[in-house]
């Protein structure tokens, strides 16, 4: 069985456009950022991790998976 984590067409970043201050690490905050909605299925087991955590830290569930997903490809091509 797998959870699904859905953010339903909002922009991750915050704010109705595409810029903004709330960017995933090494993402200068003046570039404009082009957003496309997937959705995916992940292990509920790791959909409560995710989530337990957010509530922890108070972060938005889709910039800690945007963040998550942007460091593990960056240490995928070095």
């Amino acid at each position: 069985m797998t959870g699904q984590i859905s953010e339903g067409g909002v922009n991750p970043f915050g704010g109705s456009d595409t810029t903004g201050d709330n960017m995933p690490a090494n993402q200068p905050s003046n570039q404009e950022i082009s957003c496309e909605e997937l959705h995916i299925s992940i292990p509920c087991e790791l959909a409560k991790r995710i989530r337990h955590y957010t509530s922890e830290s108070g972060s938005d569930l889709a910039q800690v998976i945007i963040e998550a997903l942007d460091t593990f490809l960056r240490r995928q091509n070095k």
